[in-house]
């Protein structure tokens, strides 16, 4: 944790160093820009050029930001920042108007020095500008302009004091900064690892929750799997082709119920199936079962919908097997020809579901409807998904229907 504490900090004050560092170069060239128009004697004197290169140099340093050390950076801008306020505060004396630049020293300092050595360095950089005001006073220093406020030991004074307030003044809210700035990352990182392991915790749930469900649905696919093959044997004991159907039929609509679970454990979501997938497999199976003459039927499928809701799944499912069921049984009365298809789209957020086959059609419909189970469940069961439907059943059998979208 204080290896992250120390990089994000680290991280913020990159930031800050950088943008100071581009302030501070925009700054320094319009301030070399003005003084060589405001004073003629500023152009090429050593101040000049000392301005001119220090520029260059932070210019250099902010162009390889990334591949410099923030403490080697910031030391490096202390150092230029130094050298020119110090040398046009000897070439001008008390009127330079970068004397109180010194005062923003302590600043960078704290930045990537603790509080100890900051004031080490300020207290070098008070002495320094205190041994300069005394060579001004005695006049053992020529500024390059001559100017009698430069012997006045008051304007030195008062400008001592106030690089001296500033600077302390700075450096320790910096620091108290500094400080709050490591708090509140600290308490930032505790929390981090505490829903770091909140969220480990839950993802463990999740995976156990996910192992049980998809045990809960390969055990129920197993027992319809039993139930379905049960009731298969005992078709092939019947000799009533009556019952025959019957329970071909039923074995079919609990196969369509044990086909959702096994996608749902197969999958690595628990409430929703492939769509295209489980309504191509299930016609395959319910033609392979219920073909029992060897009809040639060619299936067509055109499903546009990714993925079926869990909850509309079984009754989809029990839909598709009975309309099937009922062209192979009533609609192909030739051996070769005939075709299904089930075309299965999404509008204004309502699944579209077209089936239809090229067979004969059913005359009385209302009447075979009536008395027919398995148009009974379709239905119910279309009833029960809030579904819209119409049916065409002149010269082929159509079922058009529509449900609402259930939201993932």
């Amino acid at each position: 944790m204080q290896t992250q504490l120390k990089d994000a900090t680290t991280e913020v004050k990159n930031q800050l160093s950088n943008h100071l560092l581009l302030f501070g170069v925009i700054a320094g060239y319009l301030t070399v820009l003005l003084m060589v128009f405001v004073s003629e004697y500023y152009l090429f004197t050593p101040s000049f050029y000392l301005d001119l290169s220090g520029m260059v140099l932070l210019s250099l340093l902010y162009y390889f930001r990334d591949r410099i050390d923030l403490t080697i950076r910031t030391s490096a801008i202390i150092f230029i920042l130094y050298l020119i306020t110090q040398t046009n505060l000897i070439q001008y004396g008390v009127v330079s108007p970068l004397k109180l630049f010194f005062a923003l020293i302590p600043f960078l300092t704290i930045l990537v020095f603790d509080l100890r050595k900051s004031f080490i360095f300020f207290f070098f950089v008070v002495i320094n500008f205190g041994v300069t005001a005394y060579l001004f006073i005695t006049e053992r220093i020529e500024p390059l302009i001559q100017n009698p406020i430069n012997t006045s030991v008051s304007l030195w004074v008062t400008y001592g004091i106030i690089i001296v307030l500033t600077g302390l003044i700075i450096m320790i809210f910096v620091d108290r900064y500094n400080e709050k700035l490591n708090q509140i990352f600290s308490d930032l990182l505790v929390k981090t690892d505490e829903l770091t392991k909140r969220d480990e915790l839950l993802q463990e749930n999740l995976r156990e929750k996910n192992v049980l469900l998809q045990e809960i649905h390969h055990r129920v696919k197993n027992n319809l799997a039993i139930v379905s093959g049960l009731l298969e044997l005992q078709s092939l004991k019947e000799k009533d082709k009556t019952i025959q159907n019957t329970l071909k039929k039923s074995t079919n609509r609990i196969m369509s119920i044990a086909k959702v679970h096994q996608f749902l454990y197969q999958s690595e979501s628990f409430d929703k199936i492939p769509f295209k997938m489980y309504i191509d497999q299930l016609a395959e199976v319910i033609l392979s079962t219920m073909n029992s003459d060897q009809k040639q039927i060619t299936f067509n499928s055109n499903i546009s919908v990714d993925y079926l809701n869990i909850n509309n799944g079984v009754p989809l499912g029990i839909i598709v097997n009975e309309l099937i069921t009922n062209s192979i049984k009533y609609g192909f009365p030739d051996d070769d020809g005939n075709e299904i298809s089930i075309s299965i789209s999404e509008t204004d957020n309502r699944i579209v579901f077209n089936y239809r086959d090229n067979g004969v059609g059913i005359a009385d419909f209302e009447s075979a409807s009536s008395k027919s189970l398995g148009f009974s469940l379709i239905n119910s069961l279309l009833t029960q998904i809030q579904a819209t439907s119409n049916y065409h059943t002149e010269e082929h059998f159509e079922l058009s229907f529509s449900y609402p979208k259930i939201s993932d």
